[in-house]
């Protein structure tokens, strides 16, 4: 939630971003940690590319948020998968045990979760990221 904060506070000019190539470079910089914490780990962009308008360094956090938060609530075991599909839609599947049922529908609300509630979903959470920014 202190990142919403901060892009709202500190809004920077949009640009043109790629969000393959992007997230193949956080992917990248993750997956000796993701490894190392007993995961399979790939990246599978399902496009060569995917243009959207946004801030690369608040992308690149977002992005490395979703994989960190799989790398934390997966169980130390399995496989996290991240993918970029058409339309700029970014995905993080995992073997998690995944958000309660009950919790769901609050997880993009702006107010916060009890951290012991906080679970990754191992169905994932796929959603343009680009329809925050617009």
């Amino acid at each position: 939630m202190l990142d919403l904060q901060r892009l709202e506070a500190n809004a920077k000019p949009l640009v043109t971003v790629d969000l393959v190539g992007l997230y193949r470079d956080v992917a990248a910089d993750l997956a000796p940690l993701t490894i190392d914490q007993g995961y399979e780990f790939s990246f599978e962009p399902n496009v060569e590319r995917a243009l959207t308008q946004g801030d690369p360094a608040s992308l690149a956090r977002a992005i490395t948020n979703l994989i960190q938060n799989a790398i934390e609530h997966a169980g130390n075991q399995g496989t996290i998968v991240a993918r970029v599909e058409r339309k700029g839609v970014i995905e993080i599947c995992d073997d998690g045990p995944g958000i309660p049922e009950a919790e769901r529908e609050r997880v993009f609300d702006r107010t916060p979760l009890p951290l012991c509630t906080m679970r990754r979903s191992a169905t994932d959470i796929s959603h343009p990221i680009k329809s925050y920014f617009d």
